[in-house]
């Protein structure tokens, strides 16, 4: 600011009155909160091995006790994977909102670390053949039924796709040495 002769104050609003700003963190995204089926997480850790943290997680889906959430919370190892090193970590487990995928792979080619993934398989996406320079193991494919996907605050909640997606189990590895 000072290099462009910028001036900077700031002002207290009170957080009533202070929506449009606040409006992200005062509304609950049910979009980010979906998890797969223990069972289902179970039989990737018999394939692959268990991971030590969950980086996209809250205190409702979690699927290892350490986790680290998008925001502070009760039991949350760290807040915003995005700021954690990921290679202080053996076999960290992401299964980020869809959105973020791109972001996740670019996370990960700056680091040399393993990881495992659930993203959807969606082969035209721009982010896929970055995925697929990274696999280091064999994928396996999940078909989305009923039960697969589930919002931890509301079992009753079918996800949207149910019956057309199709995820994929990936274990991805930036060093190319492991790929």
């Amino acid at each position: 600011a000072e290099a462009r002769n910028c001036w900077l104050s700031a002002a207290f609003v009170p957080g009533i009155l202070n929506i449009e700003a606040d409006e992200k963190s005062r509304k609950f995204n049910q979009d980010a909160e979906w998890a797969l089926h223990d069972q289902i997480f179970q039989q990737i850790c018999k394939i692959f091995g268990t991971p030590d943290i969950d980086l996209f997680a809250s205190r409702l889906n979690f699927k290892v006790p350490k986790f680290c959430s998008w925001m502070p919370e009760p039991g949350a190892a760290y807040v915003d994977a995005f700021n954690v090193s990921w290679n202080e970590f053996n076999l960290p487990y992401i299964f980020a909102p869809f959105s973020v995928i791109p972001r996740v792979l670019q996370q990960m080619d700056q680091v040399y670390t393993d990881a495992l993934l659930v993203a959807p398989w969606w082969p035209t996406q721009s982010w896929f053949t970055t995925m697929a320079r990274m696999i280091c193991d064999i994928p396996r494919i999940i078909r989305v039924k009923t039960k697969t996907l589930r919002l931890m605050h509301d079992l009753s909640i079918q996800h949207p796709m149910t019956g057309k997606l199709q995820l994929i189990v990936v274990k991805l590895s930036s060093n190319p040495l492991k790929v």
